[in-house]
């Protein structure tokens, strides 16, 4: 599902399409360039109400989509979602907007 050519395109469509106060997107070449990732930093209070300006201070998510559409919800404060393999970027979006949730 993730390549080379279309990782830039979702990273942006993540960037601007999510609605939470905080997103970070970051490209993991840490498998090699053909087994790219993308992490996803999702604050849930804009950053300015971190106590001490920490993310682990606040309500977030930290998700992993990998080149065959896993998406992973790996680590997070008062935040839940079930993994899924996707179709589409349409269905990360969506689910990323919808099934994220605070616990």
């Amino acid at each position: 599902m993730l390549n080379q050519e279309n990782i830039p395109e979702l990273v942006e469509r993540l960037e601007t399409e999510l609605p939470h106060p905080f997103i970070s997107v970051q490209v993991s070449t840490l498998g090699g360039v053909e087994n790219a990732s993308i992490m996803l930093l999702i604050g849930f209070e804009d950053k300015t109400e971190w106590a001490h300006g920490y993310v682990e201070n606040s309500i977030y998510a930290r998700v992993m989509i990998d080149t065959a559409g896993r998406v992973e919800h790996f680590s997070g404060n008062k935040t839940k979602l079930r993994s899924f393999v996707a179709k589409g970027f349409d269905e990360i979006i969506d689910k990323l907007t919808n099934k994220l949730v605070i616990k």
